[in-house]
């Protein structure tokens, strides 16, 4: 993804208007759509305040790599561990259910959470051979 479509995705995962997030970085509502049309692209210091604004990183919306903000909440080596900082770009199927995530509740994130712990074991990928079925013994 590019620039103007990850800053678009990450203003609506925030529900945000165009005219609202212009206001918030100090530009006409028109520039603003100029940025999400790639007609347009901001300075650098408007790049920062969108990112924090929109609680990513520059990273993310200029190049749409993974990359965390905050890194504050990691107790330890086997949360390290299961964090990946600068990874590829999301596929679309990723990107899918990062925002679909995102848009639910506080509870419809704690069931998909538990959904995902029961059902991970099984479906591991090294599970699988390249014809999709399950590698035995």
């Amino acid at each position: 993804m590019c620039f103007f479509n990850n800053l678009k995705q990450c203003r609506l995962n925030k529900n945000l208007s165009q005219k609202e997030l212009a206001e918030s970085i100090g530009v006409a509502p028109s520039t603003y759509s100029l940025y999400e049309s790639g007609k347009r692209e901001p300075d650098v210091e408007k790049i920062k305040l969108l990112s924090e604004i929109l609680d990513v990183t520059a990273d993310y919306l200029l190049f749409g790599n993974v990359a965390l903000k905050y890194l504050d909440n990691v107790d330890g080596k086997d949360d390290a561990d299961n964090i990946i900082l600068n990874s590829p770009i999301l596929t679309e199927n990723e990107n899918y259910l990062l925002n679909t995530f995102r848009m639910l509740s506080e509870q419809g994130q704690e069931y998909i959470l538990q959904t995902i712990d029961m059902v991970k074991d099984k479906y591991k990928k090294e599970d699988y051979n390249s014809s999709g079925m399950e590698d035995v013994g």
